[in-house]
């Protein structure tokens, strides 16, 4: 098995990703005049930090085996592979040394399915 190493960017870029999720849904419900808005924000919160762990769980798991499925040979000896993660398409670059059999995630983007 694998090693798996988020470089520090991609770790942003799905703070960032995160981020805009949880306030798109805020945004909507700021001028709604919902009692309990409190409650609601809590669950998209929550909502929100799942779907965090869902990512990072999706991106160990698929890599961390020797063989992956769905991928494609960039240049510069790096590799891109393709998961969905709820209702998302996510585009995984990475690049690997087989000797050392560790993988270091190098960007990733988010795609509307």
């Amino acid at each position: 098995m694998y090693k798996i190493i988020n470089n520090t960017r991609v770790i942003d870029e799905i703070e960032n990703f995160i981020d805009w999720y949880l306030h798109s849904f805020l945004d909507l419900l700021a001028d709604s005049w919902i009692e309990d808005l409190d409650i609601i924000e809590w669950n998209y919160l929550n909502v929100a930090n799942n779907f965090k762990e869902e990512i990072l769980l999706s991106i160990r798991e698929n890599l961390k085996y020797q063989t992956v499925l769905w991928y494609k040979e960039l240049k510069n000896d790096k590799f891109q592979y393709i998961t969905v993660v709820w209702n998302y398409r996510l585009f995984v670059i990475y690049t690997e040394d087989v000797d050392s059999k560790i993988r270091i995630i190098q960007d990733i983007e988010f795609h509307k399915k």
